[in-house]
């Protein structure tokens, strides 16, 4: 008897150590691979794994966890630490798109509009899905691809993301106001959006605004005119 139970107890102390490898290998939560695979990739020396990080990221995103659906998709899309496949890419980004992952919205969006998968409509729902959540990226292509067939409905996507500061809708804005393409004429504020586009590097944008600049002061009243730092502007764009 007293053999029994000096078995149970050894028995009782080796079994959680036994279980633990089991449980880090078999039975971890897909939020943790994620986790583990993106600390991997973020390492640096004999701690960085991209081998293990993109086994951890892919178990978790079979499990359906969206953020890993998403990265997954991106190091598809770019041959990031994997072969580039951009039907792996589609797949992946399709699975957190359908959960309503913003990104994957936009990265589904943004591919379609340029052709390089599906089409035009099925890129305009994407885009809206995720313009609807306040990507401004989302906006401006959204804009970009309404312009197209129907130009009324664009001014309003393009003015969300000029509010955010994306410069290339900044000036697509300024040019519809100027124009009065699907918005009533507003020069003043078209030369003061198309300035802060040419501000941020904007392309073209000189051409227009360089005509206003003698102008502004006449004719522009200080109430309409931008306040310093009112309107932020980013220096990426889509």
């Amino acid at each position: 008897m007293r053999i029994s139970k000096m078995m149970a107890v050894i028995l009782l102390c080796t079994i959680p150590a036994i279980a633990q490898p089991f449980r880090s290998s078999q039975l971890i939560s897909p939020d943790e691979l994620f986790r583990r695979g993106m600390n991997a990739f973020a390492g640096s020396g004999p701690g960085r794994s991209d081998a293990s990080a993109v086994t951890d990221i892919e178990r978790s995103a079979e499990q359906g966890y969206v953020p890993a659906q998403t990265v997954l998709g991106y190091l598809y899309e770019n041959g990031i630490f994997v072969t580039s496949s951009p039907g792996q890419a589609l797949e992946w980004y399709r699975k957190a798109a359908k959960q309503g992952d913003g990104i994957a919205q936009y990265a589904l969006g943004r591919a379609c509009f340029n052709a390089i998968w599906g089409d035009k409509t099925d890129g305009r729902k994407w885009l809206k899905s995720a313009s609807d959540q306040g990507n401004p990226f989302a906006q401006y292509l959204l804009g970009r691809a309404l312009e197209e067939r129907d130009y009324t409905s664009a001014p309003a996507e393009y003015r969300k993301a000029a509010e955010q500061g994306i410069p290339l809708a900044q000036f697509r804005l300024g040019l519809l106001l100027k124009e009065g393409r699907g918005i009533p004429v507003n020069k003043p504020e078209a030369y003061a959006w198309l300035l802060l586009s040419f501000e941020a590097g904007v392309k073209g944008a000189e051409l227009r605004s360089a005509n206003w600049r003698e102008t502004w002061d006449r004719t522009v009243p200080k109430r309409l005119r931008p306040e310093p730092g009112k309107w932020k502007t980013r220096s990426c764009v889509p």
